[in-house]
C-alpha cells in the first residue's frame, strides 16, 4: 500500500464508477537504483525493509529486522531457510524428508 505522498498506479473495476484499486507505486529512483534497473529483477518492498524478491534463478523472502528470517528458493542450490531465532514447525500429520545423498544436523 503506498504512503502519503507516492505516486500510485490506480485500477477503475467500473468504467464510470466505484472506488478505484491501487494497483502498485510507481518507482521514480529506478535510474539510481541498482537492485531494480535490471528490468528481470522484481522486487516488493515495505519501508521497513521486509523484502520479496523475484529474481530469474529465485525468490527470496527478508523480514525487515535486523538479523532478518529468511526463506530463499534458488534453483541452483535449493531452499535455505536462516533464522537467528530459532526454527519451530507445526504439522498436522507426518514430515518426510527424502535425501539423495546425505543429510548433516548441528545443534
Amino acid at each position: 500500500m503506498p504512503i502519503v505522498g507516492e505516486r500510485a498506479r490506480l485500477y477503475f473495476p467500473k468504467e464510470n464508477r466505484g472506488e478505484p484499486i491501487v494497483t502498485g507505486c510507481i518507482r521514480k529512483n529506478g535510474h539510481t537504483c541498482k537492485g531494480t534497473s535490471d528490468t528481470t529483477n522484481r522486487y516488493f518492498a515495505s519501508e521497513h525493509g521486509s523484502e520479496i524478491a523475484m529474481l530469474p534463478g529465485a525468490l527470496n523472502i527478508k523480514g525487515g529486522s535486523k538479523d532478518p528470517l529468511s526463506i530463499n528458493f534458488e534453483d541452483e542450490t535449493g531452499v535455505t531457510l536462516t533464522s537467528l531465532t530459532g526454527l519451530k514447525l507445526n504439522v498436522g500429520g507426518e514430515i518426510i524428508i527424502c535425501i539423495l545423498n546425505m543429510m548433516n544436523l548441528n545443534y
